[in-house]
């Protein structure tokens, strides 16, 4: 039996709709639903999942700090090839006794040119994501200004991410880390977060909330009405 036109017309509109109607905000609505939506998450390997389950907060300190262990790793990242063609010549010639054989000169020559090629790539890619959110202008500004007096690190965080989709950013550098990684022992897909087979004991303190999970405790937050996993509180240091 054909369909009417109207009920081909719901149809279209009905599959149109299925990924707005399927994307979620971030948080969830209670601390149980948000333990829930962080296994679903964690059994996918899915992080920008579980960077949704995070508090804005933490998630903005998270880009922070992504942004900046990125560039560290791709300043780095000429000394270290220059390094490993060094050791592999001195353990040729420490293996031989004697300098390395033409052959030998040109495979570590040709290894060279390939992991120059990598590192370009990896520098290029790098450069396009900072470009994207306008942080290399921005990073360049704030080194030139130096340490301002009276601006904490997280007014210099603030100033830094200023407009910027931190979740996007996160899930960007992310996939660019895991693409330097791939190449490294153990470089495979790790599960972002692992949580006990049970968290109980759920308790809510006005916009905070904690639970337990094994012997830990797991502590949530409540943000324009939607909760998040918050860290566990830094405790000062002992006095000496």
């Amino acid at each position: 039996m054909a369909k009417s036109p109207i009920c081909r017309c719901l149809a279209l509109a009905l599959l149109l709709a299925a990924p707005a109607l399927a994307a979620q905000p971030p948080g969830a609505d209670s601390p149980q639903h948000l333990v829930d939506r962080l296994r679903a998450a964690t059994a996918k390997n899915d992080f920008p999942g579980v960077v949704d389950c995070i508090a804005p907060a933490q998630r903005r300190e998270l880009a922070a700090g992504m942004v900046l262990a990125s560039t560290m790793m791709v300043a780095f990242l000429d000394m270290g090839s220059d390094m490993a063609m060094g050791m592999a010549q001195g353990m040729t010639e420490g293996a031989t006794g004697t300098e390395p054989t033409a052959e030998q000169k040109a495979a570590m020559e040709k290894a060279k040119a390939e992991a120059q090629k990598k590192t370009g790539a990896l520098k290029e890619r790098h450069a396009a994501i900072m470009k994207r959110y306008g942080l290399q202008q921005r990073m360049e500004a704030m080194q030139k200004e130096g340490p301002s007096e009276g601006r904490s690190p997280e007014q210099a965080i603030a100033a830094l991410l200023a407009g910027v989709d931190e979740r996007a950013l996160i899930v960007d550098l992310l996939g660019f880390l895991e693409t330097m990684g791939e190449s490294q022992p153990g470089g495979g897909q790790h599960k972002p977060m692992e949580l006990p087979p049970e968290v109980t004991d759920y308790k809510i303190d006005g916009d905070h909330a904690t639970a337990k999970a094994g012997d830990d405790t797991v502590r949530f937050v409540r943000v324009d009405g939607r909760w998040y996993m918050e860290p566990e509180e830094k405790k000062p240091p002992a006095a000496m």
